[in-house]
Parts: structure tokens; sequence; C-alpha cells
């Protein structure tokens, strides 16, 4: 949650910093899917938001000086020049890194950064296109197909990959006449269409026991709809040339895309609000373990004494007096054709005779998992402030 009011601040400084950014919450969330504790979860939150402040210091700053260095080529304000250089008549400030490091770095030091910066665009890409197909696989194909194997599940999610990255690649001429083809224009208006709902939701559903799955479902479905609607017009109408009549209707020229994120915040909390109060509400056993203030039951309430080595020892213990217990083995292996190899292999599927099982999802481990010893929790909390207030005044210094 603190990375995620952190992403939300540092998203609205990217706004008068142009430093692109492009994530899905989902995404956001999952980060925290392999810890150990909540207090590694917390940790790894924090410390992800700690480094995202980074950004306005490695990437803001060498734009600007960009602008400086090359005033004709990076800074154009011709149309003919800025569609000479970089053939895009509005401006040419996406090439301002790239243009900085290929003039003034010496050889082996530009090729570096170039992979650096390519290999950050694919641990995006990546990550975006895992959290994609990992809700069509299991919210929407298993709904259709609850009987799914999980071989089935792996070989469709990577299948809808591959139909994701086709329509990335068809979408590239829509990217290119939206926001008058500014990259991270383009990227923060998508993001603030598609993503401030997911947002909203996600405070709400944080922090409000009231909110059901009516309410969370047609809250999203509406601020989603008000968001492809001004996402649809902006791609109808895009921004004249310099020079030419403006002929975009007043709903664009009035609403800038960073006030349309926060009114759409607005339609989508109150969307959600009234329609969970207009249904039935959760039961209190459904809410265990959903929100802040049912995190945990209430016979766990109040005991923060668990360590993580403590736990760490219990986790570690030897079974049976030390006696490790081997399973039984009935000798009975069965071969695998070379061809079904392959297509494990392909498809990233263990090979049946591998004894692979599925995690385990005992409640012990679950109340364990949420229990934080008191002075990490205040350790956390405390940086958790901190970035919080750093935030803040980054916001407004560059406001």
């Amino acid at each position: 949650l603190v990375f995620f009011v952190i992403h939300l601040g540092e998203t609205h400084c990217n706004c008068s910093s142009q430093v692109p950014h492009a994530a899905s919450f989902q995404v956001i969330v999952q980060r925290t899917l392999a810890a150990k504790n909540l207090s590694h979860a917390k940790g790894g939150s924090i410390m992800a938001g700690y480094l995202k402040l980074l950004p306005i210091f490695l990437m803001i700053f060498p734009g600007m000086i960009s602008r400086a260095l090359f005033p004709d080529e990076v800074a154009c304000v011709d149309p003919d020049i800025c569609r000479e250089v970089c053939d895009n008549p509005a401006g040419c400030s996406n090439i301002a890194y790239p243009k900085l490091v290929l003039e003034l770095l010496p050889f082996g030091v530009r090729g570096l950064l170039m992979a650096v910066m390519l290999s950050a665009i694919m641990s995006s890409l990546t990550s975006i296109f895992n959290s994609s197909s990992t809700i069509f696989t299991m919210d929407l194909w298993r709904r259709a197909r609850p009987r799914a194997t999980q071989r089935e599940l792996l070989i469709v999610g990577r299948i809808f990959i591959v139909i994701l990255c086709g329509i990335s690649i068809a979408w590239i001429p829509l990217v290119r006449s939206s926001q008058g083809g500014q990259l991270f224009n383009y990227i923060q208006s998508i993001q603030g269409y598609l993503g401030t709902p997911i947002g909203a939701l996600f405070v709400l559903g944080v922090f409000w026991k009231r909110m059901n799955e009516q309410g969370a479902f047609w809250g999203i479905l509406i601020g989603h709809m008000c968001g492809v609607i001004r996402m649809g017009l902006d791609f109808a109408y895009p921004a004249p040339e310099c020079g030419d009549p403006e002929t975009r209707p007043p709903v664009l020229l009035r609403v800038h895309y960073t006030y349309f994120g926060s009114i759409m915040i607005v339609v989508t909390s109150a969307a959600i609000i009234i329609i969970s109060l207009a249904t039935r509400p959760q039961e209190e056993e459904e809410l265990v373990g959903v929100t802040w203030w049912t995190r945990m039951k209430p016979e766990d309430k109040g005991d923060h004494s668990t360590d993580s080595e403590t736990e760490q020892a219990k986790d570690n213990r030897p079974a049976s007096n030390g006696v490790q217990i081997a399973e039984p083995d009935d000798g009975n292996e069965r071969t695998v054709g070379c061809a079904k190899r392959a297509c494990n292999f392909v498809c990233g599927m263990p090979d049946d005779s591998s004894g692979a099982t599925s995690p385990s999802t005992d409640e012990t481990q679950t109340r364990r998992f949420l229990k934080e010893n008191k002075r990490w929790s205040t350790v956390l909390n405390i940086n958790a402030a901190i970035g919080l207030i750093v935030t803040a005044f980054l916001y407004g210094f560059y406001r």
C-alpha cells in the first residue's frame, strides 16, 4: 500500500518532470508475492518506492542538459526542422536521452547505457505481459473452463502473450498519432485513463470494509468506460500542427488529461460507494485477511512477537527427531517421449515424473505471514513516512 501511494505521488511528479513511466497496478502488487513475511513485503515495497524517486535525478536532469546542448535538434521549434530531425513535427523530446548518450559518451559506454535502457524496457514489457496473461488465464479462462489443467492454463497464457505482442506492434501507429507523437504524454494519458480507476479501487478495497463485489465490479467498469471514451476521442481528434486551426471538441481543450485522471478517481470512487451502499454488504467472515482492518483474526491481534529468526528455526526444525523421512518410491517411473519432453521444455512444464507439487496454503502459514516483529514494524513505518514526506516535497517543489 505504501508503495502504491508513493507510486501515485511519483506519477504526478512525472507529469511535471517528463519521466516516461508505464506500469499497471497488478504489476505493483505482484512485486510482493514472493515475500517471506509481511515485514519483507513492506520493506521491499518501501525500497522500491525509494528507488522510484531516483529517475528525477537520473533522467530529468540529463534530459534538461540534452535540451540545452542540442537546441536545434532536441529543442527544435519549427515543425519542418523537427520533421527533418526526428520525423515528428510536434517536437523531438523523444530523442533527448539517446542523443546525449550517442553524442557525448565514448565507445563501450554507449553500448552499455543503451543496453541498460533496452533492458529496462524489456523488463517492464515482460512484467506487464506476465500480469496480463495471469489475469486472463486465472480470472477469465478458468471461469469459462473450470476444469482446465495447469498445463492448459500455462499454454493458454503463453499464447495470450504472443497475441499481446502482435497487438502491441499493430498499436504503434496509434502511439505516433496520439498526443502529438510525444511518447511521455501518451504514456501518462493512457495511464490516467485506464490506471486511475484501479487506484481508486485499491484504496477503497484496502480501507473501506463496506465495499462489496458489486460495487467493485460496476465501479471499475464505469471508470474504465469513461477512460476508454476519452482515449477514443484523443485518437479520433489528434492535436493539430502548429499554425493549423483547432478542430477538437471542447472536452479535449478544456480538460487536460492530467485533470481528467483526477476526475476519473472521483467518478470511480463515487460509483463504488453508491453501488456498494445500495447492495448487500460482505459478511465479516468473508473479510478476514482482505482489508486493513480485518487483515488478522481477532485472536491474532495484538500478538506481534513473531521474529523472523524464530520462524525460520521453526520452519527448519528436523522432522521425526532428526531422521529424515524419505518418500516411498514405487519404482514405476514413466518414460516420456522425446516429443512430449520437447513440448514440456518449450512450455516450461515439468515432466510428469518430477513430482512437482503445488505450494501449501495452510492457514497457519497465512497467520505467520501476517505477524510482525515490533522493532522492524516501527523501522518500516518510519521509512514509509520518510518516503511519503520526500514524495510530497518533490511534488510541491517541481510542480
